[in-house]
């Protein structure tokens, strides 16, 4: 009889910047590793803005002649981007992301890399944290940290309603 896997590749980012004492800092977002197209760097100023659109959603950008929404997911609670001054010539690391639908690409403050995870030892996630990882469907324990799974559907979703 053949064993039966729930081990799954995913390509591991820090969301949230390192900060001191910042429980976020801790966690991890777990992206599908067929999911994921391409990692690129880009500058904040080739970002150009969208008016009226969902908190989070920074604006396009254009990628080999294609336009990508870019995202950052720190920001959709709307509460991050008025408390910082930007720096156009940030350099963002954004994975880009790849549905039917099209391309989203998302910025991270760090790769990881990747890792093979069992599905089983998923569970739903805590009130406490649905706030900050809005789009993800499952968290995993990595020791005393948390990861978190997202679900590339529902960011799709909210780019169509935002």
């Amino acid at each position: 009889m053949p064993i039966v896997t729930t081990e799954v590749d995913y390509f591991r980012a820090q969301l949230y910047p390192p900060r001191e004492h910042q429980p976020l800092a801790k966690t991890k977002l777990l992206v599908p590793l067929q999911d994921i197209a391409e990692v690129v760097t880009i500058q904040r100023q080739d970002i150009c803005p969208i008016p009226g659109v969902a908190p989070g959603i920074l604006g396009v950008a254009n990628q080999r002649g294609q336009l990508i929404w870019i995202m950052d997911l720190c920001e959709i609670r709307g509460d991050e981007a008025t408390s910082k001054r930007l720096n156009p010539q940030e350099k963002l690391t954004i994975m880009l992301l790849q549905q039917a639908q099209g391309q989203v690409g998302c910025v991270v403050a760090q790769l990881q890399g990747i890792v093979s995870l069992d599905l089983q030892q998923g569970q739903k996630i805590e009130a406490q944290w649905q706030t900050f990882y809005p789009f993800c469907d499952r968290q995993l324990s990595e020791g005393e940290d948390w990861a978190f799974l997202l679900d590339i559907m529902q960011l799709f979703e909210y780019l169509q309603m935002g």
